[in-house]
């Protein structure tokens, strides 16, 4: 699927060097979603590209993608994979990841990603059951964030850690409602969850 990348390096031929400075200077602080970072969707030069969802997921897959200029290949697995770029993954009327749809793709760009390197089909055709269970394994936390363990199953050692967290935390993962403390909410969320994921 994906091209394999050669060694060499791009040279850029730069007229002076305080021009070949500041364009250093310029490419080494560009970062994900930053809008000098260039356009997703084509080879843009610079490491990272402009839209942050979409650069934080061909750079989990492809890490070249944010350590050496956006080429060729970032932009056409970007065109694969991201929704800004008009594929399925991250799509704005794509439907959920966790379960199945009749959207090829689903909205979270770097789960479908993930599920879509793995299976092919499932950023080709309908999000079907089989896509649906590989995101679960894909993207534990976005399909099962009651599984505070990762191992599949919402049990007595999630319900330690959500007591073990209680009170005043926050972002911590237990927290499933978001307003900064472990409290019985939560505690209800998780045990309305138990068992396997």
């Amino acid at each position: 699927m994906f091209k394999s990348r050669h060694p060499a390096k791009v040279a850029l031929p730069f007229v002076t060097i305080g021009a070949a400075v500041l364009c250093i200077v310029s490419i080494a602080s560009a970062q994900c979603g930053d809008l000098q970072a260039g356009d997703c969707c084509a080879a843009n030069g610079t490491p990272h590209c402009d839209d942050q969802e979409c650069c934080d997921a061909i750079c989990a897959i492809d890490p070249f993608c944010c350590d050496d200029p956006w080429d060729e290949i970032c932009a056409e697995e970007a065109r694969e994979f991201c929704g800004v770029c008009g594929a399925a993954c991250g799509a704005p009327a794509a439907g959920s990841c966790c379960e199945a749809n009749p959207t090829p793709g689903c909205e979270n760009t770097a789960c479908c990603a993930n599920v879509c390197l793995f299976a092919s089909f499932c950023c080709a055709g309908e999000w079907d059951e089989g896509c649906a269970e590989l995101a679960l394994f894909a993207c534990p936390v976005l399909c099962c964030p009651e599984d505070l363990d990762g191992d599949g199953l919402i049990g007595p050692f999630d319900l330690a850690t959500l007591l073990f967290a209680w009170g005043p935390n926050p972002g911590d993962p237990a927290d499933f409602d978001g307003n900064g403390t472990i409290d019985a909410f939560d505690l209800a969320v998780l045990l309305g969850a138990w068992g396997p994921c």
